[in-house]
């Protein structure tokens, strides 16, 4: 069966190819539907979707794995059965049949279309490189055993990057509704602004308790992690910020702008990883993916100029995240009595620099919120 549907998938002995086209094909109709629910308001619908998603996932998962012990198959069933039947929901909550007409196809607007999509492919994989390259650089120069802790240091990133997928999911939608107002470059501005200082000051808390906190709950041969944490959430901060910026061009239908950046930013990020890892190990290779990052920012923030012109208050920016570099850097030295001195010193900075975010979150936020309904 393999051999019929790919020799090349046969020719390298790849399993359960039957299974992963369907988990492809499954996924690509709901991704599609959930994208439509949210384009015509109907944001209820998507978001029980993901929870339908969810829910069927992890249910079916207890049952194959945990009684049935399918292992590796059950997986795999247990995830594709589970987008099925949230896209089963989807198409029928929306009914969707109602909006499908063939003969409404029309080939201009597959090709304007596809000038607009062709170069998200490739940006997607490039984006992939930028943020998944880290890890063969460090299996290369460091060893198997450093790519662990490099993982484990990753995990509360991730945390930060969850957080803002789940903004992101509504930011798209109201940076194109407001890419036609007269305010859009002070709207856009004010919620980049307000959402790095929100982070900034998530990421000082964080660097505030992450050593004591992993010396608790982290098994003792991956502790060491916590040393590699900051770089790394302030590259996440970054990263953040460019998906936020690439969401505009896409707003503009610029969206070889945004693959043409996001190349720039990963082909640094490769270069500063084979320079830096071999010489500093995890730091080197966390260094390079925050200054690639960073460099992404200011690229596409001047790319945008002929767009919408963002001001990002870069003064802001650069003192939180040396700040933050201080405080993360004295907890080396945990026990002199300076060091937790220069550690609150430097969270109370942050704090402080990102004050206004306290006060005004609240406002900007009721106003996104308002635009969104």
């Amino acid at each position: 069966m393999q051999s019929r549907l790919s020799p090349l998938f046969f020719f390298f002995k790849i399993p359960y190819v039957p299974i992963f086209l369907l988990i492809l094909i499954a996924s690509v109709f709901f991704t599609a539907f959930q994208n439509f629910s949210k384009a015509i308001g109907k944001s209820l619908i998507f978001a029980v979707s993901g929870i339908i998603n969810a829910f069927t996932f992890a249910t079916l998962n207890l049952v194959f794995l945990w009684f049935l012990r399918l292992k590796v198959s059950g997986y795999l069933a247990a995830y594709f059965i589970g987008i099925l039947v949230a896209l089963i929901y989807v198409f029928l909550s929306l009914k969707a049949w109602r909006y499908i007409d063939l003969q409404s196809l029309r080939l201009f607007e597959i090709k304007r279309m596809l000038r607009f999509s062709l170069p998200l492919i490739p940006n997607s994989l490039a984006w992939w490189l930028s943020n998944d390259a880290n890890r063969f650089f460090i299996l290369k120069f460091v060893g198997v055993g450093a790519n662990g802790v490099f993982a484990v240091a990753n995990k509360i990133p991730s945390v930060v990057n969850v957080i803002f997928n789940i903004f992101s999911q509504a930011w798209q939608i109201s940076a194109v509704d407001e890419f036609s107002s007269d305010d859009r470059d002070t709207y856009y501005s004010n919620v980049l602004n307000k959402l790095q200082e929100v982070q900034l000051l998530f990421i000082a808390l964080i660097i505030l308790i992450v050593r004591p906190v992993f010396n608790l709950v982290i098994a003792a041969k991956f502790q060491s992690a916590w040393i590699y944490v900051c770089p790394l959430l302030l590259g996440a901060l970054f990263s953040n910020s460019s998906s936020f910026l690439g969401t505009i061009f896409i707003a503009a239908k610029k969206t070889s702008a945004v693959f043409l950046t996001t190349i720039f930013g990963t082909i640094i990020n490769l270069v500063l990883s084979f320079v830096f890892t071999p010489y500093f190990g995890i730091f080197g290779t966390s260094f390079a993916s925050m200054i690639a990052f960073f460099v992404m920012v200011i690229q596409r923030v001047r790319s945008l100029k002929t767009i919408v012109r963002i001001r990002v208050s870069w003064t802001r920016l650069v003192s939180s995240s040396v700040l933050i570099l201080i405080e993360s850097f004295s907890l080396y030295a945990i026990d002199h009595p300076l060091s937790w001195l220069v550690t609150l010193s430097s969270f109370l900075g942050v704090t402080l620099i990102n004050r206004r975010s306290m006060s005004s979150l609240g406002k900007i936020f009721g106003i996104f919120i308002k635009r969104n309904r």
